[in-house]
């Protein structure tokens, strides 16, 4: 009985930071529920947070990988109209060089 006793006040300890002694001292039954009853809701308080702020991340992300998808598209037909606009240049280029040549 003595050892099971110190593995749950040492694991109460690691949770807490209390010992389970100190923080029991003084208190009732009902009162004790209360107090963990209080401490249910707000854990359950912040877990609905933390759900509430997982989801708008995994929206944000979404929406940010969209935007950069539409982005490296804009950027590839651009890089593309670039290098069309270059051979046209470049073929202009050769045709005066031509002309210039041709007496």
């Amino acid at each position: 009985m003595r050892p099971a006793r110190r593995r749950e006040k040492f694991r109460a300890t690691r949770i807490t930071g209390h010992r389970v002694h100190d923080f029991t001292r003084g208190l009732d039954q009902a009162k004790l529920s209360h107090m963990l009853e209080e401490d249910l809701i707000t854990l359950e308080a912040k877990i609905e947070e933390l759900i509430a702020l997982c989801e708008s991340l995994a929206n944000e992300n979404r929406a940010l990988r969209e935007r950069n998808r539409a982005w490296a598209a804009e950027k590839s037909e651009l890089v593309e109209r670039n290098e069309l606009a270059r051979s046209k240049i470049d073929a202009l280029i050769s045709r005066l060089k031509s002309m210039d040549t041709t007496p």
